[in-house]
């Protein structure tokens, strides 16, 4: 397998060579996710007048839709990631084409695998409801030694999403059905996961480190401002956070995280 910088220069490679196809997909993606925004300017804008139930209940409704409709095009840029890696010729069409009929059950794959981790992060999740609750009731900050310390609480979250991590990506690249996506992600990590994980994690922090201090340092004016003077922040201000972050995302966080991942999918089934 290849190692984590490895991949990380594999992914780079990639999507210099591929970045003006591999950025359409991520970019429908953006345009997608800006929709309740527009929709619901209340909903970005930190001092709007809460919404009544009419308008919630239409965000929600909004909100479901655009989820649905943003995980398709995930799963087909899985797909178009894949075939590039490949060098396999296709075109945007039949990428989705196919990713519409493995939908359903990559979706049913993508739900179980996070309830899994969710279940397995369980305890750790109660200690953060529990002084959440406790913050509410008091009035007081939530303290953050118990949430350091009860870090460990989180291991079985992390070993299960290392473990089911192929879950998805053999179901939307793959076309396998839910149930034999998660043994086929039990056979391609069996015995290792501590390479995995490693592989996993490492590329996913470096460029989140790498794009986050990116994006602190196109804004860093406006969140002093805001900061500052909380009553400032207009709908017009917020639309800018916004579409600077999300063409962050969509240039730079989403290609390359999603790469990275399809590069460690590449090497397991090498096995």
């Amino acid at each position: 397998m290849r190692s984590p910088f490895e991949i990380m220069e594999v992914t780079w490679l990639t999507y210099t060579k591929n970045w003006r196809t591999l950025l359409i997909l991520p970019f429908a993606m953006f345009l997608i996710s800006i929709i309740p925004a527009i929709l619901f300017p209340w909903a970005i804008v930190a001092n709007a007048a809460p919404p009544n139930s009419q308008e919630l209940t239409a965000y929600i409704a909004t909100q479901f839709v655009i989820l649905l409709i943003y995980l398709y095009f995930f799963y087909s840029y899985l797909m178009e990631v894949w075939r590039s890696l490949k060098k396999i010729k296709y075109t945007q069409e039949e990428i989705l084409k196919s990713s519409a009929k493995r939908f359903w059950h990559t979706l049913g794959a993508h739900i179980i695998t996070t309830l899994l981790i969710i279940a397995a992060s369980g305890a750790y999740i109660l200690l953060y409801w529990l002084l959440y609750t406790d913050a509410i009731t008091t009035g007081n900050q939530i303290l953050a030694w118990p949430l350091i310390l009860g870090l460990p609480l989180l291991i079985p979250g992390i070993y299960v999403s290392v473990r089911y991590v192929a879950t998805v990506l053999t179901s939307a690249i793959d076309d396998t059905h839910v149930i034999k996506a998660f043994k086929e992600s039990e056979k391609l990590t069996q015995g290792r996961w501590w390479k995995v994980c490693e592989r996993l994690f490492i590329p996913a922090i470096m460029w989140t480190v790498a794009i986050g201090v990116l994006f602190l340092a196109l804004v860093i004016a406006l969140i002093v401002i805001f900061a500052m003077n909380p009553q400032a922040l207009t709908v017009s201000h917020s639309y800018i956070l916004l579409i600077a972050q999300g063409l962050l995302e969509t240039l730079l966080f989403l290609p390359l995280t999603t790469i990275s991942i399809v590069v460690l999918y590449q090497d397991l089934k090498k096995k």
